[in-house]
Parts: C-alpha cells; sequence; structure tokens
C-alpha cells in the first residue's frame, strides 16, 4: 500500500490560512483502477481519477487531532453500502473540488447486505501528518473521543438479556416435545424443537441420531457466539457422557460460556425424560390438578337469589321452587305450551294459517279482496292498471321504464344506446360490452384490451447495443451500463419482475475475427442487475480485451 500528500493540498491549505478558513478535507472518493499497482511510489500531482472509475463518494463521518503535526479522518461504509470494488481512495475538499491525500491499496470489495447474504462494514482513517495540522485544519476534538471498542458494551447487552431469560425460565426449559430423546432402531434420536438453556434461546432445527448405551447420559451444550462485526447465534451441541455429574457448565478456550443440560437417562427399561418444562407447562399442569381436586369435592353451598353456589335441576313445570333451575326439557314443555295459545291482544295476527283458518270457519278468499285503484287492491273499470296493460296484440310497445323479463328476448337486430351487460349478478361471473367496442368480463379479469395487452407485453424485458468502451449505441429497460474493467461491464434494469434470461450477442466478423471472440461470462446476478466479463468460454480462461460492439438482450416479465 503507498500513501501521498498531494501538491494541490499544499497550495489549497496555504489559501485556506490566507483567509482564515479550516484546511479540513470532507469527502473520501473510492475508486477501481485498472491495472493499478498498489506497491508503487504515488505522483504527488496526480489528479482525481475519471468519473468512469470511481464507483463512491462518502462524506467524512469524524475528524480528530491526534496531536499538533497529526489529524485523522474517518467514514464508515455500513452493511447498506455496495457492491462495487476499489483499489484507490482520495481525501477531497468537495467546494473546491481539490485533492489532498492519495491511497493505493490492494483490490478490495464492498459488499451490501441483501437477499439474506450479510454484507461487510468497512472503515478507512487518513492521518494528514505536517507541521501546523492541528492548527491549520482547526479541528480541536481529539480521535480518542470517538475511536471506541464497543466490544464490552455489545457482550453487556448479551449478558443482561441471558439473565433475564434465565431470571424466568431457570437453568432449562424445554418446550412440547423439542430436545425429546426416543430410540430409532439402534440410535437414539434427539427430536428437533425450542428450548432455553442457561437463558440462551436454542432452537434445534433438525434431528440428531447419535449412539448411547444403557446408564449413559444424553445432554445438550448451548452457547452463545459470533464477534462484534457480526450476529451472535446460539451453537448447539448434543453429545453424550458416562456420567450425569459430569454435566457442569465450562468456558471454552475462546471465552465463550457453554451451558449444560441433561435430556435423556438411558436405562434397561427404556430412556428416561430428564427435560425440565417450562414455566407456562408448570403452571398449566398445576391449575388442571388444582381443578381436579376442586371437582372431587362436594363441600359446596346451594345457589339462591341472593348468593353463589351449585344450581340443582329441575324439569318440573307446575313448581314455584326459588332454589331450583329449569331444564331445558322443562322450558320446552313451557314453549310447546305458550306457542298452542292464541294471544287475545293480537286480534288474530299471529294465526299461523289463515286460509286454513277462513276455510275452518266458512268464509272464502274473496271475502279478504278490496276493490280500489291502489296496489294491492282489486282493479275495475277504467283503473290504469287495465287501461295501460300490454297487449299481445300491439307490434311497437314502448316503455318508460326498465323491463325484466322472466325468460328469453329473441330480437333481429338489437339496439342499445349504453353497454350491454349479460349475466349481471350471476356466480360464475357476467360481461359489458361497451359502446366504445371494449368488453369488460370475469374471464378475462377485467377489460380484454387489458388482457390481450398483458398477453403481449414485456417479453423482451431490457436491450443493448454497446461499445467495448462502455458507450450505448442504443438501448432500452436498462438504468445504467457502466463499464468496470478491461472486457467487464454492468447493467442495471429499470424494474426488477421476477426471473429474467441474459443473451449476450457478439459479431466475430468484427471481432478481429473469429478466434479473438469469446462467449461473455454472466454473473453477480441480482433482481435488477448484472455483470459480464468475457475472460471465459467454453471453461478456457482468455485474456480480458474490449469487444468492438455487442449486443445484450433480457427476456423476462
Amino acid at each position: 500500500m503507498a500513501t501521498a500528500i498531494t501538491r494541490a493540498f499544499e497550495h489549497w491549505q496555504a489559501q485556506q490560512i490566507l483567509n482564515n478558513l479550516p484546511a479540513r478535507p470532507d469527502t473520501v472518493i473510492f475508486a477501481h483502477i485498472p491495472g493499478l499497482d498498489s506497491n508503487s511510489e504515488i505522483d504527488r500531482d496526480e489528479g482525481i481519477p475519471d468519473a468512469a472509475f470511481i464507483v463512491h463518494r462518502e462524506a467524512v463521518a469524524q475528524y480528530g487531532v491526534i496531536n499538533d503535526s497529526a489529524v485523522a479522518y474517518s467514514v464508515v461504509l455500513d452493511t447498506r453500502v455496495g457492491d462495487f470494488s476499489f483499489n484507490w481512495i482520495g481525501l477531497v475538499d468537495s467546494a473546491s473540488n481539490t485533492l489532498c491525500m492519495i491511497v493505493h491499496n490492494a483490490l478490495q470489495q464492498k459488499i451490501a447486505t441483501a437477499g439474506g447474504v450479510q454484507g461487510n462494514n468497512i472503515t478507512r482513517t487518513f492521518v494528514m501528518e505536517f507541521d501546523g495540522a492541528a492548527e491549520a485544519s482547526q479541528i480541536t476534538v481529539t480521535a480518542q473521543t470517538w475511536q471506541i471498542d464497543f466490544s464490552a458494551r455489545l457482550s453487556g447487552i448479551d449478558e443482561i438479556t441471558r439473565l433475564a431469560n434465565y431470571d424466568y425460565y431457570g437453568h432449562a426449559a424445554f418446550f412440547a416435545d423439542g430436545f425429546s430423546v426416543t430410540k430409532e432402531t439402534d440410535k437414539y434420536r434427539v427430536n428437533p424443537g425450542l428450548a432455553y438453556i442457561g437463558g440462551i434461546r436454542a432452537l434445534l432445527t433438525d434431528a440428531v441420531l447419535l449412539d448411547a448405551s444403557e446408564n449413559n447420559v444424553i445432554y445438550a451444550d448451548v452457547s452463545l457466539q459470533g464477534s462484534v462485526l457480526g450476529q451472535f447465534n446460539a451453537i448447539i451441541h448434543i453429545s453424550v457422557k458416562n456420567n450425569a455429574d459430569d454435566l457442569a457448565n465450562y468456558p471454552d478456550p475462546n471465552g465463550f460460556m457453554h451451558y449444560v443440560a441433561p435430556l435423556a437417562l438411558i436405562t434397561a427399561s427404556g430412556e428416561e425424560d430428564k427435560r425440565e418444562a417450562n414455566p407456562f407447562d408448570k403452571a398449566i399442569a398445576d391449575i388442571n390438578a388444582a381443578l381436579k381436586e376442586h371437582e372431587k369435592s362436594r363441600n359446596h353451598p346451594d345457589a339462591t337469589l341472593a348468593a353463589k353456589g351449585f344450581t340443582q335441576l329441575s324439569s318440573a313445570v307446575d313448581s314455584d321452587s326459588e332454589t331450583l333451575a329449569a331444564t331445558l326439557k322443562a322450558v320446552k314443555i313451557a314453549m310447546e305450551n305458550a306457542n298452542a295459545r292464541l294471544a287475545k291482544e293480537r286480534n288474530g295476527a299471529d294465526i299461523p294459517n289463515v286460509a286454513l283458518f277462513r276455510q275452518n270457519i266458512g268464509v272464502k278468499g274473496a271475502a279478504s279482496l278490496e276493490v280500489g285503484t291502489t296496489a294491492g287492491t282489486v282493479a275495475a273499470g277504467d283503473d290504469s292498471r287495465i287501461v295501460d296493460a300490454i297487449s299481445s296484440k300491439n307490434t311497437n310497445i314502448q316503455l318508460p321504464g326498465a323491463l325484466t323479463a322472466g325468460s328469453d328476448i329473441r330480437a333481429g337486430r338489437l339496439l342499445s344506446k349504453g353497454d350491454l351487460v349479460a349475466g349481471e349478478g350471476r356466480a360464475q361471473g357476467h360481461a359489458t360490452f361497451g359502446v366504445d367496442g371494449n368488453i369488460y368480463g370475469t374471464l378475462w379479469g377485467g377489460y380484454l384490451s387489458t388482457y390481450l395487452s398483458n398477453r403481449t407485453d414485456h417479453r423482451v424485458r431490457a436491450w443493448a447495443a454497446v461499445q467495448g468502451n462502455g458507450t450505448i449505441i442504443s438501448s432500452f429497460g436498462f438504468a445504467a451500463i457502466n463499464r468496470t474493467n478491461v472486457g467487464g461491464y454492468n447493467f442495471t434494469m429499470s424494474t426488477s419482475n421476477g426471473a429474467y434470461a441474459v443473451t449476450v450477442g457478439i459479431g466475430g466478423g468484427s471481432q478481429n475475427g473469429a478466434l479473438s471472440a469469446h462467449s461473455a461470462n454472466i454473473w453477480n446476478r441480482t433482481p435488477n442487475s448484472f455483470s459480464i466479463q468475457n475472460a471465459n468460454d467454453g471453461g478456457t480462461s482468455y485474456d480480458w480485451r474490449d469487444w468492438p460492439e455487442f449486443y445484450v438482450i433480457v427476456v423476462g416479465p
């Protein structure tokens, strides 16, 4: 790795001091320079790389004084930043675009967390050392105030969580048949499930088969392991010991504490379960036991109108007791008796069969009819219901409102000034014939025009014609196309609608002959991006080179 403070910084710093302004760079640039030798001496007149080589810019996160002649500038690239590779880093003043310090290092990767794959964190600190550095930068904060080791803090948080679980669950608590031991042919099976051991939540996702013999103890060994750069996880080991007295917690050589709990003792008659029940199961078992004891007891008072107690039942319908409760049988008898009677205050409105009632008392149906001109009466004379009735002899029928037919309506030609609807209200679906010729139907999931459009659109998601230097001749569906190195390109699509296929076409005649044209290696796929590299063809590696021109087609939804 090589570093250098540029001459441009010296001129810029002098101007800042003359203007009584801090000489304090505020931005870090990351770039990928093909063919860069990280060990060679840096030219102090070197400038900022071309934009095509710059892969990321990041504002300085912290700065501080190390001593009067040295100041530090730090940036942090967390797991949200990526993906890119870099071998050139520059400290820049963004206002004047002045390159102040340069670092050449071996090619490194910055990967973002995506698709369940953990990315990486990168911290880079520039230390600029020259006479009067602290005064020129006008930095008064010491670097020690933000160069902090959080290991102890994070470990303390994990330990507090573990102790809280321990206070609630005790040393070991198993749920349902999790970690239970059963014999399977000549081996013993530890079933998957959930447990808390030593306050650590242990989820065994797969069954474990192991050998054991009589008087052996099958046990679980659980520890919480990880590092400050990643997630801590419960590490579960299932093993066998000869004696239950050997099951003690212990620290391993790396300082991680292991917590041990027995699962089963192998005896001549079978497997003796040694798991501790979880607090919920214990509480439920205690409640059920108390209820069973309560059920057996007969020392309960009878219920009265003024006091709670056990109620005695009776099916009698002629009792006036205030200490007996009626059964459903007594209620049924009373209801049947009441339903068989007519309420005089309802004046016959509760008669269930009025027609049969009239027949039984000798009154015919005409007795209940009323002549009039309103609905519900018998029409007579010039009543509009007679005068305006439709005749089957009329050949030109016009209706002022809607027509509802109980059967088919047949016509040689059917005219409509609005939409035609077929099957409205039917569970199987319906269709609407619009005045503009479009059809809306359940079968199409909406408009037929939309259905047909969806059947034909989006077959080619993106295409591009590209020159070897990264110049885009023409393209469709790509948000960005970048040349990352010799013969290497990164394509970012405008959409990410699911799976897709990529085809790269190379004209052998335009590539200095067929021997110079090799198939592209497509890699680094994401839902909306991929990279190609021309270094491999049919399993044979070739020197990287830029094609004069190639074509990319992406097929997918």
